[in-house]
């Protein structure tokens, strides 16, 4: 009996030989299951919001995040600074839920976006624009 085809250069026992394919092409962490009772409730609250950010459109929340950067790097008002501590709380949550999960390297260029963002907005709040 022939091989039945799945498609170009591919058989239904090369599917099955395969076992589980890696998710990209370097280690995958997985994080500890052990948890602070402080996680476990930033995740539980998180979970509605999460829920909403991913019913969006895809190009939403990048639109949304470009814009609010824009707007409070280029408005020259004061207040200004409070479109930047939006984006920054916003990063700052994605990176507090993300955070088990991601290689000390890309924490801390994360981190330092995250400060980077609150220190425009501190230097809006100040009049030096």
């Amino acid at each position: 009996m022939p091989k039945q085809s799945t498609g170009p250069g591919r058989t239904t026992s090369a599917r099955r030989t395969g076992g589980t394919r890696p998710l990209g092409p370097r280690a995958q962490r997985v994080p500890s299951q052990a948890k602070s009772p402080a996680r476990l409730k930033l995740e539980r609250l998180s979970i509605r919001p999460l829920h909403f950010v991913r019913r969006l459109p895809k190009l939403v929340v990048p639109i949304a995040m470009g814009a609010l950067l824009l707007a409070g790097l280029l408005i020259t008002a004061a207040w200004s600074g409070l479109l930047l501590l939006a984006l920054a709380a916003f990063l700052g949550w994605l990176l507090a839920l993300s955070w088990p999960a991601l290689v000390p390297s890309s924490r801390w260029i994360r981190l330092l976006v995250v400060v980077a963002i609150v220190a425009a907005a501190l230097w809006r709040f100040t009049g030096s624009a």
